[in-house]
């Protein structure tokens, strides 16, 4: 017998991934109807982790679709319920995808704001691929603009010689 929460946790972890890998493709269709069914799967199992993996995704899906203040609010909720059960990690990557609303909307304090909030919580997790990632955050030139840089593209994951040049280690322990 399949322990139907047990099924619906693993469908989330599998949604949360798929609407990141997808934004990160340019699929924002796709990336819509994930995030959506991650919502579903979240109402059915109401427990925070799912609950803040879902606001993020939205939020991310919001973001790209360049609806930055619905982002805002669904990416707040994310990154309250990250703060509250302790994942900083998660919670430095609401934090990036904050700045990048922010920007969009015309807040450069307030994206300055998040982005060093961030950036501080990858230094301290020692997550050097991160801390350059926030380091490269553009400044759009229009909302559809806005790319998801803690996200790695699709390429990468397929062929690492695919990606795109990173700072070194000395660069990286410089920043």
């Amino acid at each position: 017998v399949v322990d139907e929460p047990q099924v619906h946790m693993a469908r989330a972890g599998v949604l949360s991934a798929y609407v990141e890998i997808v934004l990160a493709s340019g699929d924002h269709p796709a990336a819509r109807d994930a995030a959506d069914q991650l919502a579903a799967v979240s109402t059915e199992l109401q427990t925070p982790l799912v609950t803040a993996s879902s606001r993020y995704a939205t939020g991310a899906v919001l973001l790209a679709d360049g609806d930055a203040r619905a982002a805002v609010d669904a990416l707040r909720d994310a990154w309250t319920t990250w703060q509250e059960i302790g994942v900083p990690y998660e919670a430095a990557r609401v934090r990036v995808l904050l700045g990048q609303a922010f920007r969009v909307l015309g807040d450069e304090d307030t994206a300055a704001m998040e982005l060093d909030a961030a950036l501080s919580a990858f230094r301290r997790l020692a997550a050097a691929p991160d801390v350059a990632r926030v380091k490269c955050v553009p400044v759009p030139d229009q909302p559809g603009a806005v790319r998801l840089l803690v996200v790695p593209k699709v390429s990468e994951a397929l062929d690492p010689a695919m990606a795109e040049p990173q700072p070194s280690d000395d660069t990286l322990a410089r920043i």
